[in-house]
């Protein structure tokens, strides 16, 4: 018997339970990657009510330090869109020898601009209506920018600076980096296929990566000459100058100084699709050399060095700033070429050893990425990530109204309850009432698709994607 889109027993099952032939470990990367966002949106926040945030935070233990590193959950979120998009386009290509990209583009549509369309209406109507609660975040003045909104109606927000996106949803750049994958990454999939380069992926690849480098690098040149330029940096000052995202409001010279680094280095898809890239490469491997996988990470041994190579290299991007020192050389080159690079291989690296390995070491971390918690959380996430920047700085402005002179870690604990609880009742209400029936309606297009004759698509782990 088939169920209504908007089934609220249906919907709530495919929250609860994982279908068969789910890849568990992409789900739990998935959900450990929303919750060091939701980790990062409590640190990056808590600025804006503690004046002396950086310096409380720089005092905390090293184990309490890292969510501070949270755009690296956004890179995780990359390499798995990239993972899992490019499994759904290249095994369609590899049956059909063709791609049907408006059926792609459909199934994106539903999948991901209700929900969207839905948070930006409910954040703009609570931007209108909040009062004091809403109206400020650092020097933006939420009300103020209204009118920008329409940027992210047309994910285009990530072409402009910080001071002219919505902000009350400023974090919805990666979106649109994501969005702007989308609509390129099927045009770029045709080109290589009807070209000589076919026959050489690992030229491509190679390319890709270069033109890539060649990007940072064009972009860091431009940055830093915009640092002195427009935020009045002298070379000599710049060296003694931290890229400290708890400092970035506390005064003009380094809000100027973290809207170009924003808007030059951090939100642009040409300077941070390396992990799309990354994850698309892992596909490709999937779909064209899944038998030489399994033979390359079936050993135990073999997959033990590649599952704790990934892990520790992950590890090491997430306490990078706290263990070498931020004015260094090393530093800057590292942060400018070489993170992504190192963080997208361990990534995607860690997927296929976990999907392929053998032995104690890939069972325990497939147990633990495929625990049911993580596969729910994973469901959410796209709800969490939308609404959760903006439940954090209603609920410290409530708490800080109520107790002033709160300290960051009271500030983070005496709001915490109440964040989790906002977060978690509205993400599974958006999911239930929004995110799953666009889902569904998608599913039911395709049964029609398939009924009418048309291929069935290769979908591993597509019920989330």
């Amino acid at each position: 018997m088939s169920h209504s889109v908007f089934s609220l027993r249906a919907n709530l099952n495919a929250l609860l339970h994982r279908p068969a032939g789910h890849q568990g470990a992409v789900d739990g990367i998935r959900a450990i990657a929303v919750l060091i966002v939701v980790a990062s949106h409590l640190i990056f926040s808590s600025q804006f009510f503690i004046p002396d945030a950086a310096a409380q935070f720089a005092a905390l233990p090293l184990w309490l330090k890292w969510p501070v590193q949270g755009f690296l959950g956004v890179d995780m979120f990359f390499v798995i869109s990239g993972f899992l998009i490019g499994q759904i386009l290249l095994g369609e290509y590899a049956r059909s020898g063709k791609l049907d990209l408006r059926r792609f583009f459909m199934r994106r549509v539903l999948r991901l601009m209700p929900l969207y369309w839905v948070a930006l209406g409910a954040t703009a109507l609570a931007v209108w209506l909040g009062g004091q609660q809403v109206e400020q975040i650092g020097p933006i003045a939420l009300r103020a920018n209204l009118d920008q909104l329409w940027k992210n109606l047309l994910y285009i927000n990530n072409f402009f600076p910080p001071e002219q996106q919505f902000g009350a949803m400023s974090h919805s750049w990666s979106l649109a980096v994501e969005e702007q994958f989308y609509l390129l990454f099927p045009g770029l999939l045709l080109l290589f296929f009807k070209t000589r380069l076919r026959h050489r992926p690992r030229l491509a690849f190679a390319l890709l990566v270069l033109l890539y480098l060649a990007a940072r690098v064009i972009a860091r040149i431009h940055s830093v000459s915009l640092f002195g330029s427009q935020c009045g940096f002298t070379p000599e000052q710049l060296k003694q100058v931290s890229m400290d995202p708890l400092m970035a409001f506390s005064s003009p010279k380094l809000y100027c100084l973290f809207g170009v680094e924003t808007d030059v280095m951090f939100d642009n898809l040409y300077t941070k699709y390396f992990p799309l890239l990354a994850g698309v490469g892992a596909a490709a491997l999937t779909v064209f050399r899944g038998d030489a996988l399994r033979r390359f990470y079936r050993p135990g041994w073999r997959s033990a060095v590649l599952l704790g190579a990934s892990l520790a290299l992950l590890v090491w991007n997430f306490l990078f700033p706290f263990l070498v020192p931020g004015n260094s050389a090393f530093a800057a080159v590292y942060q400018t070429l070489l993170q992504q690079l190192v963080f997208g291989a361990a990534l995607a690296n860690l997927i296929l050893a976990c999907l392929y390995g053998g032995g104690g070491l890939a069972r325990a971390v497939n147990a633990f990425l495929g625990a049911r918690v993580f596969y729910s959380i994973a469901q959410l996430s796209y709800s969490m990530y939308l609404f959760n920047l903006l439940i954090v700085h209603i609920a410290y402005q409530a708490v800080a109204r109520r107790q002033p002179g709160l300290t960051l870690a009271e500030l983070v604990g005496g709001a915490l309850p109440l964040i989790a609880l906002a977060t978690v009742a509205l993400s599974v209400a958006a999911y239930l009432l929004v995110e799953r029936p666009g889902m569904n309606l998608r599913a039911r297009l395709q049964g029609a698709h398939l009924a009418a004759g048309a291929p069935a698509g290769q979908e591993l782990s597509q019920a989330a994607h």
